[in-house]
């Protein structure tokens, strides 16, 4: 019950590698710093800006690496990319998880709350009894959501109706940015609700860039990846009651050659997800349903499934995880994967 929870996350924050440390003055002036400019409504810092800001509050070279870790441990902001890379300048600097630090909480909260999500009604309504746009217009936003709810596949053209945005110099009429002015201003109950999740007086994609570092969030957070083909995937959006598309041949020994299989106990939410997530990266092709994926690559298969067991009374819930791969390099592949995964839940067992 509660006692047990406030238990757990005493201990889990005692056993912190900074919990009753003594904090340097730098630090302590440093995350002043990142506060005030959060303060201001600045939402991210580059990194060339977080090091000038550290330098100035006197942190030397040879602790960025410890001041980072530990505002980054104690959510003074999330950073995703390498600090030694970042500090000598051989991160690339086009990958915008390597070059950024988001320091608004609210912000990535909202990028959250505008794209993990299943309940669409005011666009909807938006879209059948308000928007002005021409029919093939309509259909194209309803096929990209159709697409997102079933599939867990994110068109970049529609991030700007899930997310608040102001209107683009130039823009079609009827841009996604007049539905957020229908959303501030409607009397419909659709309207009114979608408009109780947001403050509509901050809008949050003003640039092509803000729309960049949602997709690169949500990447940081290992919900998104982008395939080899360009598509933009969250698998933590497919249906659990959504029918898995498996390939007919899913782990037929004539197609997949080389198999795995772990138990454990029962996988915590998210963990399939991530690793769908992370294999994303290296297959271009997929077909992905709520406890099962296929992928492709150069017409060879890989193939991951979930099953857990209903849980027995006196009994732990347990996890079987398989996979089949038809090429060995494959097989090493998704291992791996699987066992970062599993790094990431530090008591999770591994039974078999």
């Amino acid at each position: 019950g509660v006692r047990e929870l406030h238990d757990a996350l005493c201990a889990f924050a005692m056993d912190r590698k900074w919990y009753s440390e003594m904090l340097p003055e730098n630090f302590i002036r440093l995350r002043t710093e990142i506060e005030k400019q959060r303060q201001s409504g600045t939402t991210r810092i580059t990194w060339k800006e977080y090091e000038k800001m550290a330098k100035s509050c006197g942190t030397k070279d040879e602790l960025m690496k410890v001041v980072t870790e530990f505002l980054h441990d104690t959510m003074s902001f999330s950073f995703f990319g390498d600090v030694e890379m970042a500090s000598k300048g051989t991160a690339d600097t086009q990958n915008l998880l390597h070059n950024t630090l988001y320091i608004s909480p609210r912000w990535m909260a909202d990028a959250f709350r505008g794209v993990v999500r299943h309940e669409h009604g005011a666009l909807l309504r938006y879209l059948e009894k308000d928007c002005k746009a021409d029919n093939e217009e309509k259909l194209r936003v309803h096929r990209q959501l159709h697409e997102l709810k079933v599939h867990g596949k994110v068109s970049a053209a529609l991030l700007r109706w899930l997310v608040p945005c102001a209107p683009e110099e130039g823009k079609p009429a009827d841009h996604p940015s007049d539905y957020w002015e229908k959303v501030r201003s409607g009397t419909h109950k659709e309207y009114v609700r979608e408009r109780q999740m947001w403050n509509l007086k901050r809008v949050m994609l003003k640039t092509a860039e803000d729309e960049q570092h949602v997709v690169a969030l949500l990447r940081g957070f290992r919900l998104m990846a982008t395939t080899q083909g360009g598509v933009l995937v969250l698998p933590a959006l497919i249906p659990r009651l959504h029918s898995a598309p498996v390939d007919g041949g899913a782990f037929h020994p004539q197609n997949c050659d080389y198999w795995g299989k772990f138990v454990t106990e029962e996988l915590p939410p998210g963990a399939f997800e991530g690793l769908l997530v992370a294999l994303q990266l290296h297959f271009p092709e997929s077909r992905i349903g709520p406890s099962s994926a296929t992928m492709y690559k150069h017409g060879n298969m890989a193939q991951v499934r979930v099953h857990t067991e209903a849980r027995r009374r006196g009994e732990a819930a347990r996890s079987e995880l398989m996979f089949a791969t038809s090429l060995h390099e494959h097989y090493t592949l998704v291992h791996q994967q699987v066992s970062a995964i599993f790094s990431l839940f530090p008591g999770l067992k591994v039974l078999a």
